[in-house]
């Protein structure tokens, strides 16, 4: 008679398997609740706030709110269409200076949450956003790139103290010429970190620094990374786990925003070029008249309102010495707290305690495509120019914002950095929430109807051994589920289809070990011996079906991308899931239940 050695080892494991897939799976049935946050600067906007909640426009949504912390409120709604009708009623209420938001908020329970234990994230199909193509200006960047950078050159040798006799451009070079050997060689060992698209010769107390002899193809490859990386910068400071960024083809990203609803304020924070500058204010200078001999240093600059200023080309500092930028309110204004290390900061110390009592311009440089030439134009704006009260160092406030939500946007920029090169969006897709929604409706409907019909045939065609294989089944869609959740993958359709194969694949191992233990009947064999014999002499089948699926799996992950990554994923998960619940666990049950099996023939069907 076939016996488990040690069984009380394997019902533990079984057991310990089952609580932990369990515990894994239930987050999922908690679904993430559509809610607007408001953000509340003072006690009266939060009165103001309250009024709004009590709203009649509002009563019929009969939203839940609740307070978050002091200075934000969230409205939970029951469907995603209340919140967005909400929203757009809600943002014409609001005094200059609020803000409201958009969000998806965990429902699962407490308990849940301190365990650690989180449902699967929904991919764009499921959960609604919005796909975008964008193409990186690679060739405008790169012709920019090919130029020598020798103003940021002078200015970093300055930054760092590193002292020069002379400096002058000649054919596309640039030539230093150092009292001594110790600071030659000190300022060339910086050059090279900081400056790695050039070269440095040095022949006696001269450097010669001039670009490298780099294709543009190497270039453009560069500049393609590196714009990546800021992209990806920018989709993480939006908050998106879920989000998907990845390159494709030779000049082109790709970007999949599980969740967006405002689609967009997305489309201006991964698109836009903006950064800042630091430029002192020429108050003697009529910002309508510039004198000739002055054009070349001083610049006329608007700001939002189209009132000019009259300032400084050459700038104080850069966007590049911002390290972070947070948003905030100061006496109910909004206000951008600035904090530097990036390098120059001496510098704009020094000039501004040179200047206190003058006025500092801040000014926003953003750019875009002239669809007319090619080029790329830049817009310059003037945000505020305060005076300067006290010499400014490595913190400070900028001011003059209009609302909470470019004061939001403003320090998301100057957090993730400017772009490496200019980026323009080729492509759009949306998907609403709606569809998503219907899109989960209809994966989950036909896991559903294909796991009963199968339930139904194993029993109808197995009998006892059709049941024990729809326990089997049961535990591998829940140890799934687990691994899923466990690893935050992302939930697709196609990761959806997966299960799907996954399921028939594991059915398709116990019809295997059953057809075998049949055949072994039918030869004359008794009841141990075809039991033992049909798992032994299955499982080869089983283990070359699974490993060249999972072969194929590996193959596609590494070459795929976005939502095929994901069924691969999926179908590797569900492979290891198979081999467990398909042939361990019913190994086990079987050879459990086999003494109260009064007539095996007739338990599986024949």
């Amino acid at each position: 008679m076939p016996t488990l050695q040690k069984p009380w080892l394997h019902y533990t494991l079984i057991s310990v398997a089952f609580t932990i897939s369990l515990l894994y799976s239930l987050p999922n049935i908690y679904p993430e609740k559509p809610a607007i946050l408001i953000n509340i600067d003072n006690p009266s906007s939060a009165s103001h706030v309250a009024d709004l909640v009590q709203s009649p426009e509002l009563q019929g949504f009969k939203p839940a709110c609740s307070n978050l912390s002091d200075s934000q409120l969230s409205c939970v709604f029951s469907t995603v269409d209340q919140q967005m009708q909400a929203k757009a009623w809600i943002d014409t209420q609001l005094k200059e200076g609020m803000h409201a938001g958009l969000a998806l908020l965990d429902s699962t329970p407490q308990w849940m949450q301190y365990l650690g234990l989180k449902p699967m994230k929904l991919g764009l199909d499921l959960r609604g956003g919005v796909h975008l193509l964008v193409q990186v200006d690679t060739k405008n960047a790169t012709s920019a790139s090919q130029d020598l950078p020798s103003r940021d050159i002078l200015k970093f040798l300055r930054d760092k103290s590193l002292s020069y006799l002379s400096a002058r451009n000649t054919n596309a070079s640039l030539l230093l010429t150092f009292s001594s050997a110790r600071d030659q060689n000190q300022a060339i060992e910086s050059l090279q970190k900081q400056f790695p698209l050039t070269d440095v010769e040095s022949h006696d107390l001269t450097l010669t620094i001039h670009p490298k002899s780099e294709s543009v193809s190497q270039r453009s490859q560069y500049i393609i990374n590196k714009t990546l990386e800021s992209v990806e910068r920018r989709v993480n400071e939006l908050g998106l786990s879920e989000a998907i960024v990845q390159k494709q083809g030779d000049n082109q990203i790709s970007i999949d925003l599980p969740g967006i609803q405002d689609i967009n304020h997305a489309k201006n924070i991964l698109g836009n070029t903006a950064t800042l500058s630091f430029q002192m204010v020429a108050g003697d200078i009529n910002p309508e008249s510039i004198p000739r001999n002055k054009s070349q240093f001083i610049e006329s600059v608007a700001d939002a309102t189209g009132r000019k200023l009259a300032v400084y080309k050459n700038s104080a500092l850069s966007g590049d010495a911002i390290t972070y930028a947070t948003a905030s309110s100061q006496e109910g204004k909004p206000v951008v707290q600035i904090q530097l290390g990036g390098g120059g900061e001496e510098r704009f110390y020094q000039t501004t305690k040179e200047h206190v009592g003058d006025q500092l311009a801040i000014i926003l440089i953003e750019s875009s495509l002239d669809p007319a030439t090619g080029n790329r134009i830049l817009h310059k704006r003037v945000i505020s120019a305060p005076v300067i009260q006290q010499p400014l160092r490595h913190s400070f406030v900028i001011t003059g914002m209009h609302s909470y939500s470019e004061t939001e946007t403003l320090s998301l920029l100057l957090r993730s950095g400017s772009l490496a090169a200019p980026i323009d969006i080729v492509q759009e897709t949306t998907i609403g929430p709606s569809l998503g929604a219907e899109n989960i409706q209809k994966g989950v409907f036909s896991i559903v109807v294909g796991f009963a019909l199968i339930m139904v045939f194993m029993v109808a065609y197995y009998r006892t051994f059709g049941a024990i294989a729809n326990i089997a089944l049961l535990m591998n869609l829940l140890t799934i589920v687990c691994l899923l959740s466990w690893l935050s993958a992302t939930l697709t359709l196609p990761a959806m289809a997966a299960i799907v194969l996954t399921v028939g694949m594991a059915v398709d191992a116990n019809v295997l070990i059953n057809e075998r233990i049949r055949e072994e009947l039918r030869e004359g064999s008794s009841a141990q011996d075809a039991l033992i014999a049909g798992y032994e002499k299955a499982f080869a089948t089983i283990f070359d079906a699974n490993i060249t699926t999972l072969i194929v799996s590996l193959v596609l992950f590494s070459l795929s991308s976005g939502m095929i990554k994901g069924f691969a994923v999926t179908l590797i998960i569900g492979i290891a899931a198979s081999m467990f619940t398909s042939v361990y666990i019913t190994r086990v049950i079987s050879w459990s239940l086999f003494p109260f099996l009064q007539n095996l023939p007739r338990a599986i069907g024949i």
